[in-house]
């Protein structure tokens, strides 16, 4: 790691985790930066569902977040707990985030200092769903 590589992601790490937390809105637009970045999404009892970055997304986070929104992602078609929680059907189980979950997000305009917040984050937090970044076969 560069020189004092760790300490920034720390400490963007510690900016993300005291930055205000987000309901999903029940209908409309994300009201989020289009940056790239990273975010966490809560369950109804802050459980760490998911921690994602954005490395190709056009509009950054807004986009991200919207996918997961509207059933485009592999957290809302995989997350063990969206199916246990949410119900079978990808309806239900984005209904679900929208209704009962939440997020913080921070930009994140560097590709290499995003990626390691990203993984830092991901191995802090444990969260129940981790994106692997794969495009669709």
């Amino acid at each position: 790691m560069k020189n004092g590589e760790l300490k920034k992601v720390k400490a963007k790490f510690n900016e993300l985790k005291r930055s205000q937390q987000h309901r999903f809105p029940d209908r409309g637009n994300l009201k989020v930066p289009i940056q790239r970045g990273v975010y966490i999404i809560y369950g109804p009892r802050d459980e760490i569902l998911h921690v994602g970055g954005t490395p190709r997304d056009k509009h950054g986070i807004c986009q991200r977040l919207s996918n997961h929104l509207y059933g485009q992602s592999s957290f809302t078609n995989k997350s063990v707990f969206l199916r246990r929680h949410g119900g079978r059907t990808l309806k239900k189980r984005y209904n679900y985030v929208r209704t009962h979950c939440t997020y913080r997000c921070l930009p994140i305009g560097e590709d290499r200092l995003r990626a390691l917040i990203e993984a830092y984050t991901i191995g802090c937090l444990c969260p129940d769903h981790i994106g692997l970044h794969q495009l669709a076969p």
